[in-house]
C-alpha cells in the first residue's frame, strides 16, 4: 500500500469521489470508495473498480454519470502520480 495513502489531501478526494460517484448513481463505485475513506487497504481496489468503469462505460449509465467517472479518474491519478 502507497504510504500517500493517508495524507489528508487523499482522504478529502477519497470523500469527494464517494459522494460524487453516489450523486450520479454510481453506487458500486461509490461503496468502494466508501471503504477506502476507512480502510486504505482498499484504495487500489477502488482506483480498478473506477477504471474499469471509465474504460467499459455504459450508455446505461447515462453521459453525466460517465463523464463525472471520467473526471473523477483524472483527478485522482494526478493527486497520485
Amino acid at each position: 500500500m502507497d504510504p500517500r495513502y493517508h495524507s489528508e489531501e487523499v482522504s478529502n478526494e477519497l470523500l469527494l469521489t464517494c459522494s460524487a460517484l453516489r450523486e450520479v448513481g454510481l453506487d458500486q463505485e461509490a461503496n468502494l470508495f466508501r471503504e477506502a475513506v476507512f480502510d486504505r487497504q482498499y484504495v487500489d481496489l477502488a482506483l480498478q473498480g473506477l477504471r474499469m468503469r471509465v474504460h467499459h462505460a455504459s450508455p446505461d449509465d447515462g453521459k453525466f454519470a460517465n463523464q463525472t467517472a471520467y473526471r473523477l479518474l483524472e483527478r485522482l491519478n494526478r493527486l497520485l502520480a
